[in-house]
Order: C-alpha cells, then sequence, then structure tokens
C-alpha cells in the first residue's frame, strides 16, 4: 500500500484528462506524474532513501503537488511545513524530524537556509527554482534532464508517509505521524462517503502543509477532478477560477467563507457553477453558512477533523437535509464515542469528549511517547474536543477542552507565543486566549501582568512578539492587569481570563 497508487490507479482508470491549472497554464495528470517520477529519480540520486523525512516549504505549486508524489513513490515520508513560519519554527520542524535534506523555492531559499542552520542533520537545501546563495542547489535542471522513475516502492500499510506538525498546548508542534493506511483508507472514505461526483471542477486554495489541503488534493486523484490551484487563499482568484473554470465543489475553512462574502465585487463573476462547498478546520456558525447559501444559492456541508485522524471523523451527507450546528456523521469505518472523563460512553445528547477509532487514527507522536499515550488511551484518539450525539448519529461539537486557539482553521498554541512575551523584560506574567471573532472564528489575545517598576506599550509588546512567532499568531491586542488570576493550584487561571476579558 503506498499513497502514491492514487495518481497511478486514476490514470489507468480514467485516462489522461486536465488534472490541475496553476496561473494560466494547465497540467495534465500523465504531464504531471511523469515530472513527480524525474523529481523521485533526483532525490534518490541526492542520497534520499525509504523512511527518510523530507520537509518541503513552499506554497501551493505544481512542485509542491509533484513532491507528494515523488516522495511517497520512493517510499520517503514527506514533511510539508508553512512557508509563512518563521525561522525559528521552520528551524525546529528541520531538526526534531532528523531530515537530512529540505526542499524550497528559490524565493524562500535564503530564510529556509538560515533555518537550516538551527537544524543538526540537514545536509543539503535544494530549490525548485532558481537562488542565488551558495548554500542552496537549484535542481530544476536536473529534474528536467532526470529518467523517469519507473518503480513505486511497496510500502506497508503502516509505514509512515505523512509527518505532519501541528501545534498543540504545550509550546513547540507535534508531529503526527500517518501511514499509507491512514491516508488512504481516510480519503477513501470520504469520497464514498459524501458521495462525491467524478470529474468535477474545483478549486484548491487550502494550504498543502495542511491535511485538510492534502484531503482536497487526494480526492482529486481519486475522482479524477480538474482543480485549479492557487498560490494561497484570495477571494478574488478563487471567485475568478469558478467563473473560468466552472467549478461546482470546493472546500474552505469558516474564514475564507466570510472572505467571499465580503468581496465588495464578488457579483462581478459568474458564480452559478457552484453546487456544494465543504467547511472544516473550525467552527463554521450558522449564521455564516445561512448566509453563505443564500449569497451563492448553493449548499454548504460542515464536517470535523483532526490531523490526527487523516484528517476527517464526520461529514455531512450531501443528500440529507441540514440539521443547524451538527459536524455530521461518522463516515465510513471510523467509530465516534462521547466519553466522560473517565473513559465511560455517554447516552445520546449528554456533553462528553469526542473519541475517534478506526484505520485513520494517527500511530501517535514523532519522539513523545508521553503525548502519544495521553493521546490514544483506552485504544481511541482523545480529542480534546467536547461534543455530543443526538439520537439519529448527528454530532454536534460545543467545546474544547484544550487551551488550543483555532484562528482561520490554524491551530495555534498560547504556549509558543507566550514564551514570546516572556523574553521581553518587563513581563512578569502572560498568558494568551482565543476569543470569538466574526471574520477568524477566533482572534488571540494577550493578557499580561509587567514586572514592579517596569513600563511597556502595546504597540511595544506586539513588535517583540513579532520576532519570535509569525505573523498571523500575533495578538490582535495586549490587556494588561496588575496580576494574573490564579487556580488553587497556583497556576494561571485562563478560564477566569477568558469571562473577564470576552468583550475585547
Amino acid at each position: 500500500m503506498n499513497a502514491a497508487e492514487f495518481t497511478r490507479d486514476s490514470i489507468q482508470k480514467f485516462g489522461e484528462y486536465t488534472a490541475f491549472q496553476y496561473q494560466g497554464r494547465e497540467w495534465s495528470n500523465i504531464e504531471h506524474d511523469a515530472y513527480a517520477s524525474r523529481l523521485a529519480t533526483v532525490l534518490l540520486e541526492h542520497g534520499v532513501v525509504r523512511g527518510d523525512r523530507v520537509p518541503v516549504v513552499m506554497a501551493n505549486c505544481p512542485e509542491v503537488l509533484a513532491c507528494f508524489q515523488a516522495i511517497w513513490k520512493i517510499g520517503a515520508v514527506i514533511v510539508p511545513t508553512t512557508p509563512q513560519l518563521g525561522i525559528r519554527e521552520v528551524g525546529y520542524v528541520l531538526d526534531h524530524s532528523d531530515a537530512k535534506l529540505v526542499l524550497t523555492s528559490g524565493d524562500l531559499a535564503t530564510r529556509i537556509t538560515e533555518a537550516a542552520e538551527l537544524a543538526t542533520k540537514i545536509e543539503q537545501v535544494l530549490t525548485l527554482g532558481s537562488n542565488k546563495i551558495d548554500t542552496a542547489t537549484d535542481i530544476t535542471s536536473e529534474v528536467d534532464a532526470a529518467e523517469i522513475y519507473k518503480g513505486l516502492m511497496e510500502t506497508a500499510d503502516d509505514e509512515m508517509a505523512f509527518l505532519l506538525y501541528t501545534s498543540g498546548t504545550t509550546g513547540h508542534p507535534k508531529g503526527v505521524m500517518l501511514s499509507h493506511k491512514n491516508i488512504m483508507s481516510n480519503h477513501l472514505s470520504v469520497a464514498k462517503f459524501e458521495r462525491l461526483n467524478v470529474r468535477s471542477q474545483t478549486i484548491l486554495p487550502l494550504p498543502l502543509s495542511h491535511s485538510f489541503g492534502v484531503l482536497m488534493m487526494n480526492l482529486c486523484s481519486i475522482l479524477a477532478c480538474s482543480a485549479t490551484v492557487l498560490p494561497k487563499f484570495d477571494a478574488e482568484e478563487l471567485l475568478q477560477g469558478v467563473a473560468q473554470y466552472g467549478a461546482d465543489r470546493f472546500s474552505l475553512v469558516p474564514t475564507m467563507l466570510v472572505r467571499l462574502m465580503e468581496l465588495p465585487n464578488r457579483h462581478d463573476y459568474d458564480t452559478s457553477s457552484i453546487e456544494i462547498v465543504s467547511s472544516g478546520g473550525a467552527i463554521l456558525p450558522n449564521e455564516v453558512r445561512i448566509a453563505f447559501e443564500k449569497e451563492f444559492n448553493c449548499k454548504v456541508l460542515d464536517g470535523y477533523g483532526l490531523s490526527e485522524c487523516a484528517p476527517t471523523a464526520c461529514s455531512h451527507p450531501s443528500w440529507e437535509s441540514i440539521r443547524p450546528g451538527s459536524i455530521g456523521k461518522a463516515i465510513d469505518g471510523v467509530t465516534i464515542s462521547i466519553q466522560d472523563e473517565k473513559g465511560n460512553q455517554l447516552p445520546p445528547n449528554t456533553p462528553g469528549e469526542i473519541c475517534i477509532k478506526g484505520p485513520n487514527v494517527m500511530a501517535g507522536y514523532w519522539k513523545n511517547p508521553e503525548a502519544t499515550a495521553e493521546a490514544l488511551r483506552g485504544g481511541w484518539l482523545h480529542s480534546g474536543d467536547v461534543g455530543k450525539m443526538d439520537d439519529d448519529g448527528y454530532f454536534f461539537l460545543t467545546d474544547r477542552m484544550k487551551d488550543l486557539i483555532i484562528k482561520g482553521g490554524e491551530n495555534i498554541s498560547p504556549r509558543e507565543i507566550e514564551d514570546g512575551f516572556y523574553e521581553h523584560p518587563a513581563i512578569a506574567e502572560a498568558c494568551c486566549i482565543g476569543v470569538p471573532d466574526n471574520t477568524y472564528g477566533e482572534n488571540i489575545v494577550a493578557v499580561v501582568a509587567l514586572k514592579a517598576g517596569e513600563v511597556a506599550t502595546e504597540s511595544e509588546l506586539l513588535e517583540h512578539v513579532g520576532g519570535y512567532v509569525t505573523k498571523y499568531k500575533v495578538p490582535k491586542c495586549v490587556v494588561f492587569l496588575g496580576e494574573l488570576p490564579k487556580n488553587p493550584n497556583g497556576k494561571i487561571d485562563k478560564k477566569k481570563i477568558r469571562v473577564d476579558v470576552k468583550d475585547v
């Protein structure tokens, strides 16, 4: 079993077709597969072997799509990394994954080379696209001239295919280990459960450094869809793609739905082809769903998942009527249990922790047995989310047990931002919380106490933290308190803080 089989099987089943469009150029599935096979040859020549972790730091583009196939073909493990991350953040991923080689684009080469200096085992920085620094090697011409790699490594079902770093509540991100079976079972189940149409036109605005984006990429191969690939989400470019190619179905996070509705000239584009939009990555407010359906005359289906379950656990059947606020039903092969804190299953309509079991559940966290044992205790993946199931098997997400902040569909660890505040000499105490936000779902608020006699302004602190985390993790504001409230154990009481600053 190898996740690269999705592309191979699609060619055998459907023949040649336009797989995607990117910045005015069309790529067929056969052309794209040939490029990926040449890239596989080059990676082997640069010393990549079965089981190696290969970080890929690029915006969405044909090359990053090919990286997935090339790396899987030779039995290596892709580590897709968000290109917007700061040097320290990328450096941590490169180092923690024990990577020997990193792939990036020429425009990012300088920054990624700096990040590679923080990693102990990186030997090569390879770029696809010209660069001007001596420490990186541009392999574009090598790939163009390479022989096509004709093999497909026969990997074991439980062999790791995908190492995805996702923010948690303990500071550094954790590496989610997903196997070929995790990926293939989940993505095939989604296609079957949602009764997706073959040969649809779609848009890919979701980053391929996110499990949701990877799901959409593989669904395109499974169903022979033709996708317009966007380097990043842009509301106007998405609607241009819809109008030009007649896209009928695509997936977004809730913030993107809001951005499309806010676009002043949205009515300039023919969006009559849109039939269904799937939403995930964060809670979808029902009022946003209703407004979007009215604006674009389509159906919006909410779902639920985690990187740790590859990623889908629930989805809304497109042929059934919407249940407001529901995240849908468990997809085929996945079992969901609502449990109390002792691991007992709770009856319908009773809130508890959402726990998941199935072939899509991760093997664990890379080099983190303690976090793995905690997340997979009792044979279930413990999501840290609170929800309930109604009498008909529909699930509803009601709250989160974790401190994790989800801004625009991106998981953000408050700890890593707090660590940046503590590096400022005036800070005595700091915590970061998520607050409701109409655009992002949640936004970040920092609450701090200064040391006696020290002075610092909001703008000074935000600029300081911007040197430690990437831009979208910088809080929207800072609230100053004389002292942060504590719980009986002496820890900062975030629950009370959330109540105190809820209207910020």
